[in-house]
């Protein structure tokens, strides 16, 4: 399945989203850092992928051009 560039945007602010949420939970004390950490990693990869993707698609839309 290829998701779409809005799909991929709308993914990625989902995922900035809940980096906020979780950030938030471990400043009012309610997570503890280690619970977070591998979450929160994981996820900020996931944008980077999503990102170079939409950055990809952007160039070879260039090239074709």
């Amino acid at each position: 399945m290829i998701l779409t560039d809005k799909e991929l945007k709308d993914y990625y602010n989902g995922l900035q989203k809940t980096i906020e949420l979780n950030l938030k939970l471990l400043q009012d004390g309610i997570v503890e850092p280690e619970a977070l950490a591998e979450e929160l990693e994981q996820l900020e990869q996931l944008k980077e992928k999503i990102n170079q993707t939409l950055l990809k698609r952007k160039k070879e839309q260039k090239k074709q051009l």
